[in-house]
């Protein structure tokens, strides 16, 4: 069996730790990485198979349309069985089964994240079309499932669930020096709280802000994100520290010395941040919607669904009962087992050994 996957665009940290898996746990089977740009080369250069395209400047109005044609023709160059697309970018021609991961629909759900101008519009109209074409639709949730198959009109049995990959530097950090170190670079000072992701409508982050201006005695909340000016201004007076994007080492250093991450998110098809922070052994805060209680299971608080007094008291909770936080603490780990890269190259190459056997084609369709 022979495994293609496509980095052709850049690519999210949800698909690179699946790869990044798959290419470490069956170094045996025969794996091509397609790249091109270097967003992604320090992580792959060094996997086997890792195929660079030169970087280059598209001339034409539509680049992605040459760089799919470029892409079908190196599958059927290298004699691809398979080609795992991490993201909703497979092209229209799949000269071999195909499968696709979709950790999120984010942009069919909110407007604001909406498909905008002419060449989006024809890019995605193209690409669920050749999603609905593929062998499987890979996503990270059962919530997520449900959603893809809703409103992509796709088959649920088209559809696996697997378990995100966890990066192997998301763990928990407990060097109090360099926790200390990496407060003192950020501006953070004592006890505090974290969140870490977009800035985006549905994060909600009024709401943390409003519940940390009504109750001055909770700890400052750490924010590592990428926040415009408009919402700092919105947020000011609430006792927020924004420390823009952070690398992976110092993120987990932040993670591991939070009292917990906070979020009122009012969707996630897979919680990235709360989910990081289990990683690090720290618990999480959360309105009960979408797929927090399913992926971080027994580890967190959730709090009544877009009710701020319930999340304020959850956060109020778990900031002032230590025993609650040291449970919290170990459930997070346990729970974090279970998210193994080990766990998920094996449920994912389970599934690419049911579309080998399989005779669909996707160009049959």
């Amino acid at each position: 069996m022979r495994l293609a996957y496509d980095l052709l665009d850049p690519l999210e940290y949800s698909g690179s730790a699946l790869i990044l898996a798959l290419t470490g746990c069956y170094p045996k089977v025969h794996q091509s990485v397609f790249v091109q740009g270097r967003k992604n080369r320090k992580k792959i250069e060094t996997l086997p198979g890792a195929l660079f395209e030169p970087d280059r400047e598209a001339k034409s109005d539509f680049p992605w349309l040459r760089k799919e044609a470029g892409l079908a023709f190196k599958l059927a160059e290298e004699r691809t069985d398979i080609l795992l697309c991490p993201g909703p970018r497979l092209t229209l021609r799949q000269p071999c089964k195909t499968a696709v991961l979709i950790p999120d629909l984010d942009h069919m759900i909110f407007p604001e994240h909406g498909i905008r101008g002419l060449e989006n519009r024809i890019r995605w109209s193209i690409q669920k079309t050749a999603v609905k074409k593929s062998n499987r639709i890979l996503t990270y949730s059962s919530f997520c499932a449900n959603h893809i198959s809703r409103l992509l009109g796709v088959a649920p049995s088209r559809i696996a669930k697997i378990p995100a990959a966890a990066d192997g530097k998301m763990a928990p950090v407990y060097d109090r020096d360099l926790i200390e170190r990496t407060k003192k670079e950020n501006g953070i000072s004592g006890a505090y709280l974290i969140f870490a992701g977009g800035s985006s409508k549905k994060k909600n982050l009024n709401d943390l802000a409003e519940i940390l201006k009504l109750f001055p005695d909770l700890p400052r909340l750490v924010v590592s994100a990428e926040v415009d000016e408009e919402l700092k201004r919105l947020l000011a007076g609430a006792r927020l520290i924004f420390t823009g994007f952070k690398n992976r080492t110092e993120l987990a250093a932040l993670y591991s010395g939070a009292i917990a991450y906070v979020t009122a998110s009012s969707y996630e098809g897979f919680p990235w941040g709360a989910f990081e922070a289990m990683c690090c052994g720290t618990p999480s805060v959360a309105y009960d919607n979408s797929s927090f209680g399913e992926i971080l299971g027994g580890s967190c608080l959730l709090a009544e669904n877009s009710s701020k007094s319930s999340l304020a008291a959850a956060i109020k909770k778990i900031c002032r009962d230590g025993q609650l936080r040291l449970k919290l603490q170990a459930l997070s780990l346990e729970r974090a087992r279970a998210f193994s890269p080990e766990q998920a190259a094996k449920e994912a190459m389970e599934v690419f050994s049911s579309i080998h056997k399989e005779s669909y084609f996707p160009d049959e369709k």
